[in-house]
């Protein structure tokens, strides 16, 4: 349990404590986004390894690393109840998503994390806006949570295919856009 999985005190000695080295070379601060920042999947190289240039035994050594390392993160994110965290995934079907949420999040508590996917809106969803079935998996303090698809998704997929009509989408598109672009204003 994340609770009252070691005394205050100690916990208190390891959120002051705990230091997270990445392996030199490996250059996170590149995929941070700050709020309105654009983002350009074009010029995003889809197999970048973020300078990790390890094979069989060391990326399952270095995966074991930092899934422990995200227990911990999970542990003082919770006990700190100040912030949470979301992770949007989006692909296409078969694109990986369940398996990324399998291999990363394996060392996390399951009581501290929630995952939510988005298929076909239930009969209660449409009664209401558009970003509603989203805002209501928005992670709390202290709270991690993962959607398996976007409100993105929703969006393209009716726009492209024709599913609704044009002041539809372009509704929900601004929905989205008076949200801050993250459908996440909770």
């Amino acid at each position: 349990m994340l609770r009252g999985a070691c005394g205050e005190k100690q916990l208190r000695t390891r959120l002051g404590t705990l230091i997270f080295n990445l392996p030199s070379g490996v250059h996170t601060g590149r995929h941070k986004i700050e709020p309105g920042e654009e983002v350009h999947l074009d010029k995003v190289d889809p197999n970048d390894t973020s300078g990790f240039e390890g094979k069989g035994d060391d990326e399952r050594e270095e995966s074991k690393r930092l899934n422990e390392k995200l227990r911990e993160l999970q542990e003082m994110l919770y006990a700190e109840h100040k912030m949470k965290v979301l992770v949007i995934l989006q692909a296409v079907d078969t694109g990986g998503k369940d398996g990324i949420i399998h291999t990363i999040f394996e060392g996390v508590n399951p009581q501290g994390v929630q995952v939510a996917h988005f298929g076909v809106p239930t009969l209660d969803e449409l009664d209401h806006a558009f970003l509603w079935r989203h805002h209501k998996r928005v992670p709390g303090r202290g709270e991690l949570a993962i959607f398996n698809r976007s409100h993105y998704e929703g969006l393209l997929v009716e726009r492209v295919h024709k599913l609704v009509q044009e002041n539809v989408w372009q509704g929900r598109y601004r929905e989205i856009l008076r949200s801050g672009n993250t459908g996440t204003s909770t």
